[in-house]
C-alpha cells in the first residue's frame, strides 16, 4: 500500500510470537520498517526518542496496561495511528481507549485476527486521510477568505503555496505563480530589499517592510510585507510564510495627514508668539518655529528642556498657583519671566488652556506666549516719565514757594530798607539816624547776601542734572580738600574733626559735579552738627561687581529724622530745623543720577550718606 503514508511501525506485543507474525504481515502489507517492544517500559523509550506513523498497542503487557500508556503519551502520539488491541472483546475497554485518542479497536479472535487487524488499520486511515482532506479544504477556504495576499515558499524561494489574494493582486495564474520566485512579484528597485528579508527570516528573524507589488499588467501597488520562520519538528527550516497588506489607501491618508499637518504648521508658524503644546509632566511635545527664535533653542534641544527649565527659581511660586489655578478653571493667562538659551531673561504673557483624554481627564496643555520685552519697556518707560513728571512737578512746586516766599522775603527786606534809609537821609544825620543807617544797611547786606545765595543755589540745582560738557580724571581727594578748606573757618568755630581716606580715588567725571557733590554733603554735615566733638568722616568703600565708587560721608551727630528720609533728597524739602533752601541733598541726588548711582541716607550712630558713582562714558547703564 504505497500511499498509505505509513513508513515505520512500532508493535507492542509481550507474546513474541504474536509480535513477530504482526511484524512480519505489517511489512509484507505496508512495506514499512517495523519494530517490536515487548512491555511498557521499551515501549516508552522508543515512543520518546523516535517518530512512528503507526503504533499498534497491546492492552495487557507484563509491566501495565496499554491504554495506561496511551494516556500517559498523548503528546508523543498526537501524529500517529494508535490501534489498540485486545485478547477479548470488551467495550468499556473500548470506549476507553477511544476516549484516550486511539485509531482503532481490535481483538484476538483466531482465524479472524490478521484480517480484522489490517482492515482496522485501513478504515483509520481512510479516516485520517479524510480528516486531512477536510482540514485542508478548510485551511483553503480560510486562507481564501482572507483579503490580505498569504504565501508560503521553500528556502529556496520557490512558491508551495498561496491563497487567491495573490492570484487577484498579481494578475497570474496558478501555473504562472508556481514557475516565479518572491524577488518577480516586486518592482526592480524592491527586489534587493526581498532578498535581504528573506536572508533575515532563514537566520531566524522576523521581518516587516514595505515594498511595492509588481503585477502582470505593470502596475506597482504599495504593499507592507511580513515574514516568519516555518520549521520541522527537527528545528530544520523547511519555508518562510508571508502575508503582504494593500497600504494604497493608508498611504493616501498619510499624505493627506502630512498636507493637512504642514497647512496646520504654516497657519501656527504666522501667529506673532509662541505656539506650544505641553505634555501632562510640563514637557514640549509640540511647537512653533517662533518659539525657538524666541527662546534660542534648537528643534532638538526643546525635546530636552523641561518645564522647570523654562523659569528661574524665583517665578516658581507665581507659575505653580497659576497651573493650579489653570487646572480648576481649564484656561488661564500668566505674566511671568521666561529663561531663554544661556539663562537670558525674557518677560513673558502666556495664555493658556487645559487639554483633556476622552475620560475628561487633564493630558496636557497648549497656549501662546508672547516677548513683552517692548511693552515692558514701554511701560518702564512711561512709570519712569510719570516719575520724572511728578519730580518736576514738585521741583516746580518747591522751585514757586522757595521764589515766592524765601526770595520774596529778601527783596521784601531790601525795599523795606531802601525805603527807610530814603527817610533817614532827609534832613540832618543826627548820632541816633546814622545808628539807624547802619542798623538798616545791615539789614540791606544780609538780605542782598541771602537773595545771591539763594540765586546760586538754584543755578547749582539746574547745573547738577545737567549732561558732563567736560570729563576729566577727577582727583576725588583734591575735591574734598578744596571743599574743606572753604569750610575751614566753620570747622574750626564749631570744634568738627574731619577724617578723611588718605586714597579716594580718580572718577572719569565733570570737576564741578564732583565739587557740588562733596561739597553739599560736607556742608549739610557741618550745618546739622548738634554736639561737641563733631566727627565727620569721608570714605572710600572701593568699587562694586560692576565697576561703580562707593563711597560714604557720614558723622556722629544726632542723626536724620526717620520722617525725613522718604523726601530728604527732594528739592526745596526742608525739616523743621533747617534754615536753608533745601537744595544741596537735592543737588547730591541729581550728581548721582547724571553718574547712574545710587545713594541711600540711613542713621548708624549718626547720620550717614553712602553712595556709588561711575566712570562717566564707561559702561553706563544708560536710561534713555
Amino acid at each position: 500500500m504505497e500511499s498509505s503514508g505509513i513508513s515505520k511501525i512500532l508493535v507492542v506485543e509481550d507474546e513474541s510470537d504474536t509480535a513477530h507474525a504482526i511484524q512480519e504481515l505489517m511489512e509484507k502489507r505496508f512495506s514499512a520498517s517495523v519494530e517490536t517492544a515487548g512491555d511498557c517500559a521499551a515501549a516508552r523509550t522508543k515512543l520518546k526518542s523516535e517518530a512512528f506513523d503507526l503504533v499498534l498497542l497491546d492492552n495487557f503487557l507484563p509491566d501495565g496496561k496499554g491504554i495506561e500508556l496511551l494516556e500517559e503519551l498523548s503528546e508523543q502520539l498526537e501524529s500517529s495511528l494508535v490501534v489498540v488491541i485486545a485478547a477479548h472483546g470488551n467495550e468499556k475497554i473500548a470506549a476507553e481507549a477511544y476516549r484516550f485518542g486511539t485509531s482503532g479497536y481490535v481483538t484476538k479472535d483466531p482465524g479472524e485476527f490478521s484480517t480484522s487487524l489490517i482492515r482496522e488499520i485501513e478504515d483509520a486511515l481512510s479516516r485520517k486521510s479524510l480528516r486531512a482532506d477536510k482540514e485542508k479544504a478548510l485551511y483553503d477556504d480560510a486562507l481564501d477568505s482572507m483579503r490580505d495576499a498569504v504565501f508560503i515558499f521553500d528556502p529556496q524561494g520557490k512558491f508551495l503555496r498561496w491563497n487567491k489574494a495573490v492570484n487577484k493582486l498579481t494578475g497570474y495564474i496558478d501555473s504562472e505563480i508556481s514557475s516565479m520566485r518572491p524577488t518577480d512579484l516586486v518592482s526592480e528597485e524592491d527586489a534587493s530589499r526581498v532578498e535581504e528579508a528573506m536572508q533575515t527570516v532563514l537566520n531566524g528573524g522576523q521581518v516587516k517592510f514595505e515594498a511595492m507589488v509588481a503585477t502582470k499588467d505593470g502596475r506597482r501597488i504599495p504593499h507592507e510585507i511580513t515574514g516568519s520562520l516555518l520549521r520541522a519538528e527537527s528545528g530544520k527550516p523547511i519555508a518562510i510564510c508571508g502575508m503582504a497588506r494593500n497600504i494604497t489607501e493608508r498611504r493616501r491618508m498619510e499624505t493627506e495627514l502630512r498636507s493637512e499637518k504642514a497647512f496646520i504648521e504654516s497657519a501656527l508658524d504666522t501667529i506673532p508668539g509662541s505656539f506650544f503644546v505641553l505634555d501632562a509632566y510640563g514637557r514640549p511635545i509640540r511647537w512653533t518655529r517662533r518659539t525657538e527664535e524666541i527662546l534660542g533653542y534648537s528643534d532638538k534641544e526643546l525635546t530636552s528642556v523641561d518645564l522647570v527649565d523654562w523659569f528661574p527659581e524665583e517665578e516658581f511660586p507665581k507659575v505653580i498657583a497659576a497651573v493650579e489655578k489653570l487646572l480648576e478653571t481649564g484656561t488661564g493667562t500668566i505674566e511671568t519671566t521666561v529663561l531663554g538659551k544661556g539663562g537670558r531673561r525674557i518677560p513673558f504673557e502666556f495664555t493658556l488652556a487645559v487639554l483633556y483624554d476622552n475620560e475628561g481627564e487633564p493630558s496636557g496643555f497648549c497656549g501662546v506666549g508672547n516677548d513683552i520685552t517692548e511693552r515692558k519697556r514701554a511701560e518702564d518707560e512711561r512709570v519712569k516719565a510719570e516719575e520724572t513728571l511728578q519730580r518736576i512737578n514738585t521741583e516746580l512746586e518747591g522751585y514757586t514757594n522757595t521764589v515766592s516766599h524765601d526770595l520774596r522775603s529778601s527783596l521784601s527786606a531790601i525795599g523795606l530798607a531802601g525805603e527807610t534809609l530814603q527817610s533817614l537821609l532827609k534832613g540832618p544825620l543826627t548820632d541816633d539816624k546814622w545808628s539807624t543807617v547802619q542798623e538798616v544797611t545791615a539789614i540791606l547786606s544780609s538780605s542782598v547776601d541771602k537773595s545771591s545765595a539763594l540765586v546760586e543755589d538754584l543755578l547749582a540745582l539746574a547745573k547738577a542734572g545737567q549732561v558732563p560738557k567736560h570729563v576729566d580724571e577727577v582727583d576725588l581727594n583734591e575735591i574734598v580738600r578744596r571743599v574743606l578748606e572753604e569750610r575751614a573757618v566753620d570747622i574750626e568755630q564749631k570744634g568738627i574733626t574731619v577724617q578723611v581716606d588718605d586714597t579716594m580715588g580718580h572718577v572719569s567725571a565733570d570737576t564741578t559735579h564732583m565739587y557740588q557733590l562733596f561739597s553739599n554733603l560736607i556742608n549739610n554735615a557741618i550745618r546739622f552738627s548738634d554736639r561737641d566733638n563733631l566727627l565727620i568722616e569721608i570714605s572710600y568703600l572701593g568699587d562694586d561687581a560692576a565697576g561703580g565708587h562707593r563711597y560714604i560721608v557720614r558723622d556722629n551727630s544726632s542723626g536724620i529724622q526717620p520722617e525725613y528720609f522718604d523726601d530728604i533728597f527732594t528739592p526745596f524739602f526742608k525739616g523743621d530745623e533747617s534754615d536753608g533752601a533745601g537744595i544741596g541733598l537735592s543737588t547730591v541726588k541729581k550728581v548721582v543720577d547724571v553718574y547712574d548711582g545710587e545713594i541711600r541716607a540711613y542713621n548708624d550712630n549718626g547720620a550717614c550718606f553712602e553712595f556709588v558713582i561711575r566712570d562717566y562714558g564707561r559702561g553706563r547703564i544708560s536710561s534713555e
